[in-house]
């Protein structure tokens, strides 16, 4: 039958009664299963913990009550059992509330003496482990709802009861709440369990952690094309540009992102492919996919593309998924960075010393535009000007005033002490072509090839330096706008110069000019221009209206073109003629050489492929072995390779002396064969020169190519030496000497052995320019092209910085440099065949006799040529212009019928 506190034969939840503790009603409920299993053992009388909590005693008639009236009838006031869950409940405290001593159930007494409260003595509970105090509740709510009902109660944090409610707020707020949860995921039972019931509140709140810190990361990443600068495109990186956002606002959707794109097998073992590098640019395409305005990768990234020539609808496409900006927008930020690169460079003008050159330029347009009236015409000409910040240059050094006192004396340079190299320029000369020598023994003789690294360590074999570069240094320049002005007349120069610093550095050439000179390094048919210039203008008002302030000098880059057209056209001979260059061009078979003006590097490529085969059989003759093996094999000393050297350069690569070529018994093959290692060599010396950023190595050379200029027909270039070597000797202070000494050479990239002339440079960016200005039709404007010139050094760098910040390489993988070894060891072999370097007497061949560019050099320069170039020199500064001024041409042959015939042949068998 059922019981009042009873329904349907099932236990049910009276009213909640509030007298009892939670502590109490557990003791109380121990106590009843230990009478029940016969294992009661005592009564237990307990104070009120409420009364404890307060700090307040109980009253005496609780106590007496509790001493007084029985567990039953303590029950039977609330008619309810004392183990019911529902009185556990409502009478449970929280557990951050302290508990007093006798009132622990869960943990042993420590006082081992009986204690008295209320006058009655409580004896002390059975000692018991903490795991059966736990067994005794969890029996406790056997049958009653288990330990699960009882906790969802425990900790509802929705519960209408005060003290539930603040029991739940107070575990979740303690790390009670996280060691529970550990204890669960550890466990393999609930790991499972939790891991279901967490995956679909997992994935809400990563859905919401991604989109707060990518709303972070777009707020980071904002970038107007306005902002665009030079030096943000040239120092770009993903480590120091997008990194540093992305780890402060976004890591946990950088985690994912690495996450997705590598697995764990591939962390391990993959070493090709590396998140490090996408993972960022994958963060930046989603913030600008996420705000228009998030550009700090996309504006880099689109000028980048542009650079490289991808096409307009290719970086459209990048545009819309978010790694570019859109191709309209590329056309502004050409603008914005064109204009930060004048500021610039109109800064630097005004504070530094600086130098000007230029040289023009000419940009094809389509065929296919239809002729009209006004239409553009088929090739544009104009002039591309760089600026150069100088390197050791003060104001002290470069004042103006001194240099014109100095070239108004008028003193001449003479062939004995200024042009004719010195004996102790000579030697140094030699000690260079001597390194030049082992260089190319060590470089093309496998035997010596695994040595070589160790002998070029040796002291002996390092070039001697004379005035070395700063280790490191990078020229800093500034490309100016594109001029449509072509600077090949001497008025084209005039306007050039007024355009450069009234019209884009705009700078007052009234007031600002004057008291400094100013460094231009040009080809020689620009400072020809230059001083055709000065002398219409000598009776100007100003310095800078006289073009006093323009100091010129020689571009060695163009000094280097030059010197390959005319050793070609000196040494050419026919292709019958054993030893001369056509010949080893014939079989070579190289292509593309018959013209007068051929491809630079192709044609100084074959040249020095011609040198090195010689000088390789030149070693096989001296180094007393019976091939260059065994002379390897004998471990020569870099002192006894040096010797050796030096005998071969006497024997091989000096020109004869007083000998007679017409007279009897002159080997013509010999002696032509010894007059070409000689020029070539001295050509290499200077190239060497150049890249080395060593100037005094290429000083002492300016007398022997003076000299050589002359003997070879080439006027012009001789006069724009002897210039040259005037102004260095004479006219310029030793000061300003030196700081023209210091900038004729530039290096744009900080590495070793990587010096130019400042006119190659302006010949890269013009290729640059040309390139990137897609003439079509109507399109090709000198506006668009002036639009992007001022920026040309920027676009040229853009796709360095790229590949290095990707993780690109400038090479493919399977890439591997063109190996030309085989064409040098042909020529040896020829060599040797043809026996070129024994001087027979008795030789049957009748062969021409090249002149002695030297010999005849000093001939020339001694008979008239050096007298004549004072006179046209003090013509421009003394007397009026009139017919003073002779123009000289150069005296390099036309090309033989048979060359003609022959260029033709290899232009056919090309198509």
């Amino acid at each position: 039958m059922p019981t009042p506190y009873t329904s349907g034969g099932r236990r049910g939840r009276p009213p909640i009664q509030q007298s009892l503790s939670i502590a109490t009603s557990l003791e109380d409920l121990i106590r009843e299963r230990r009478h029940q299993d016969g294992l009661e053992t005592s009564i237990l009388h307990s104070p009120s913990p409420l009364s404890e909590r307060s700090g307040q005693p109980e009253s005496a008639p609780n106590v007496a009550a509790h001493s007084t009236l029985s567990r039953a009838q303590t029950l039977g006031h609330s008619q309810r059992p004392v183990n019911d869950p529902s009185i556990l409940l409502s009478n449970l405290a929280s557990p951050f509330q302290p508990i007093s001593a006798p009132i622990q159930f869960l943990t042993p007494a420590t006082n081992e003496q009986s204690r008295v409260s209320g006058g009655h003595a409580r004896v002390r509970a059975e000692r018991k482990s903490l795991d059966e105090r736990v067994e005794d509740v969890l029996d406790s709510f056997r049958g009653r709802g288990g330990t699960g009902a009882f906790l969802e109660r425990l900790f509802d944090p929705k519960s209408e009861n005060t003290r539930i409610k603040n029991s739940a707020k107070g575990f979740c707020r303690s790390d009670h709440l996280s060691k529970v949860l550990d204890l669960w995921w550890d466990s393999a039972d609930a790991h499972e369990k939790i891991l279901a019931w967490l995956k679909p509140k997992a994935v809400a709140l990563v859905h919401e952690l991604v989109a707060e810190e990518m709303d972070a990361l777009s707020a980071r990443l904002l970038m107007r094309i306005e902002d665009t600068t030079p030096g943000f495109l040239l120092n770009f990186s993903v480590e120091s540009t997008l990194l540093p956002h992305i780890n402060e606002v976004s890591p946990i959707t950088y985690g994912i992102i690495r996450e997705a794109l590598q697995t764990e097998r591939a962390q391990s073992e993959n070493k090709k492919k590396n998140p490090d590098k996408i993972a960022p640019v994958i963060m930046a395409q989603l913030a600008k996919h996420r705000s228009q305005n998030a550009s700090l990768f996309a504006i880099p990234f689109g000028l980048t593309q542009w650079a490289a020539g991808v096409p307009r609808q290719c970086i459209d496409t990048c545009a819309q998924i978010g790694l570019s900006i859109a191709y309209s927008s590329i056309t502004k930020a050409q603008k914005v960075v064109a204009e930060r690169c004048m500021e610039i460079a109109r800064q630097t003008a005004r504070t530094e010393r600086t130098g000007l050159s230029y040289d023009n330029m000419q940009v094809e347009s389509s065929i296919y535009t239809e002729q009209r009236p006004e239409g553009p015409v088929k090739v544009l000409t104009g002039t591309m000007i760089m600026l150069y910040a100088l390197r050791n240059a003060t104001d002290e050094a470069c004042l103006l005033q001194p240099i014109i006192a100095r070239r108004n004396k008028l003193e001449d340079i003479t062939f004995a002490e200024h042009v004719r190299p010195s004996l102790d320029t000579r030697r140094r000369i030699h000690g260079h072509q001597d390194i030049h020598i082992v260089e190319i023994l060590l470089e093309f003789c496998p035997s010596f090839a695994p040595k070589a690294h160790e002998y070029l360590a040796s002291p002996i074999l390092q070039h001697a330096s004379h005035r070395p570069p700063p280790k490191g240094h990078i020229t800093r320049q500034f490309p100016l706008r594109a001029s449509p002005t072509n600077e090949s007349s001497t008025d084209g120069n005039i306007k050039i110069w007024y355009e450069a610093f009234g019209d884009y550095l705009e700078m007052d050439v009234e007031t600002q000019f004057g008291q400094f000179a100013i460094p231009s390094i040009n080809d020689q048919a620009t400072n020809s221009n230059i001083r055709g210039a000065q002398a219409l203008r000598k009776h100007d008002t100003s310095p800078f209206h006289k073009f006093d302030i323009v100091q010129p000098a020689p571009g060695f880059f163009h000094v280097q073109l030059n010197t390959s057209w005319y050793l070609l056209s000196h040494h050419r001979g026919s292709i019958g003629d054993h030893g001369s260059l056509d010949c080893f061009i014939q079989l070579l078979e190289k292509k593309r050489h018959g013209s007068a003006h051929p491809d630079f590097h192709a044609l100084r490529a074959t040249e020095f492929q011609v040198l090195s085969g010689t000088i390789l059989h030149a070693w096989k003759r001296e180094c007393g072995f019976p091939s260059l093996a065994l002379f390897s094999a004998s471990n020569p000393t870099p002192q006894a390779l040096l010797d050796i050297a030096r005998r071969i350069r006497q024997s091989y690569a000096s020109g004869p002396t007083n000998q007679d070529p017409t007279a009897e018994g002159v080997d013509n093959i010999f002696r032509n064969t010894q007059l070409l290692l000689r020029d070539l060599l001295y050509f290499r010396t200077l190239q060497n020169a150049i890249k080395s950023g060593d100037f005094g190595r290429v000083e002492d050379l300016l007398g022997w190519f003076t000299i050589f200029f002359a003997g070879v027909g080439a006027p012009n270039y001789c006069s724009e030496f002897l210039h040259f070597i005037q102004n260095l000797r004479l006219v310029w202070t030793p000061e300003f000497a030196d700081v023209m000494r210091d900038n004729m050479l530039i290096n744009m990239s900080g590495r070793d052995d990587h010096w130019t002339g400042v006119d190659e440079n302006i010949e890269h960016v013009l290729h640059v320019l040309q390139d990137l200005f897609a003439s079509r039709g109507i399109h090709a404007d000198w506006d668009h092209l002036a639009n992007i010139s001022p920026a040309a050094h920027v676009w040229r760098a853009l796709l360095k910085v790229f590949r290095s910040a990707l993780g690109v390489g400038y090479k493919g993988m399977s890439h591997s440099e063109v190996d030309t070894s085989s064409l040098v060891h042909k020529v040896e072999e020829k060599v040797g065949d043809w026996e070129l370097l024994i001087c027979k007497s008795s030789r049957g061949e009748t062969e021409k006799c090249t002149v002695d560019a030297i010999e005849a050099g000093v001939e020339s320069l001694m008979g008239g040529r050096l007298a004549a170039f004072h006179k046209r020199r003090r013509a421009a500064f003394v007397t009026d212009v009139g017919n003073d001024l002779e123009l000289e041409q150069d005296t390099i042959p036309p090309i033989p019928p048979h060359i003609a015939a022959y260029e033709t042949l290899d232009n056919l068998s090309d198509e």
